[in-house]
């Protein structure tokens, strides 16, 4: 999201104060992306031109590695990702990058067994234009510059939440849950949040007048087991099993795909995950589970 003037430039300090200033509503944040998603789905090449545009702004400022993050369901659509990878300049994404070496052995982490352009330095390059830049402007890839991804997963994207204490024994079977269209239609999850952490503390009411109870010793035991137990691999499966399933899915689409020169960009522009979104209410993360 960027503003321009009315002709599409540079806006003037004029352009802020008397164009935007006052006319953001509440619902422009929750509603910002609504056009943006559109305009990609009819006409995905529109990703290649802004990734070309921001690369070639980094490149002018000095800036010759970048980390983009994008969803994990964007980077599995083989539609969306030849346009952020293939199609932002004029060599593919694995033409432009050869595979790296391990740093123990030097092995390529691309299938060793399969030949590739790269390890000729004589062989032709296939040099293709991507038919946008006939359209608008074209930049030149700057010397050295190398982009990559993030797969991010949103911590909001939870399917049940817990909500209250139960007298079990085991993480997951000590707590309540709720789903989460029932949290969202009466709590926010803050407040949610802020809910079960009262139930945690609820003998504090009971315990005050108790001059022998350590407020201190019992919030900070009470809290730190709390805390475990919720980061708890059984917790962590029930909240976010559909994160932990996209990740595994993502590993068997680069493992299965038959496409050698679609695994080589995989293996070459994912290098990590992003666990994107408010922490208001969400101090838990689909990342720490065993199976990621």
């Amino acid at each position: 999201f960027q503003f321009l003037d009315s002709s599409g430039n540079f806006p003037s300090i004029n352009d802020i104060v008397q164009t935007y200033r006052g006319n953001f509503t509440p619902r422009f944040f929750p509603m910002r992306f609504t056009i943006r998603d559109c305009i990609i789905d009819s006409s995905p090449e529109v990703l290649s031109i802004l990734l070309n545009t921001i690369l070639f702004r980094y490149g002018i400022s000095g800036v010759n590695y970048i980390e983009f993050s994008v969803s994990i369901k964007d980077l599995m659509n083989h539609a969306k990702f030849v346009h952020i990878t293939d199609n932002v300049f004029d060599r593919k994404y694995c033409e432009l990058f050869p595979p790296q070496a391990h740093a123990n052995n030097n092995q390529l982490l691309s299938d060793t067994n399969a030949t590739f352009i790269n390890n000729d330095p004589t062989a032709p390059v296939n040099l293709y234009k991507p038919e946008w830049r006939k359209f608008i402007n074209y930049y030149e890839k700057s010397n050295g510059q190398r982009w990559t991804f993030l797969a991010a997963f949103s911590r909001g994207q939870f399917t049940i939440y817990p909500s209250g204490i139960l007298d079990q024994s085991g993480a997951a079977e000590k707590y309540s849950f709720v789903e989460k269209n029932k949290i969202l239609a009466y709590l926010t999850p803050d407040m949610q949040f802020a809910k079960l952490v009262f139930e945690i503390l609820k003998p504090l009411v009971s315990n005050s007048i108790d001059e022998s109870f350590n407020i201190n010793a019992y919030v900070f035991k009470s809290l730190k087991e709390h805390a475990s137990n919720l980061c708890d691999d059984s917790i962590i499966l029930k909240m976010y099993g559909n994160h932990i399933s996209n990740i595994q899915n993502l590993h068997d689409a680069i493992r299965l795909d038959t496409d050698i020169d679609r695994i080589r960009t995989y293996k070459e522009s994912i290098v990590g995950l992003d666990w994107v979104g408010d922490e208001n209410g969400f101090p838990f993360c689909a990342l720490s589970h065993k199976d990621v």
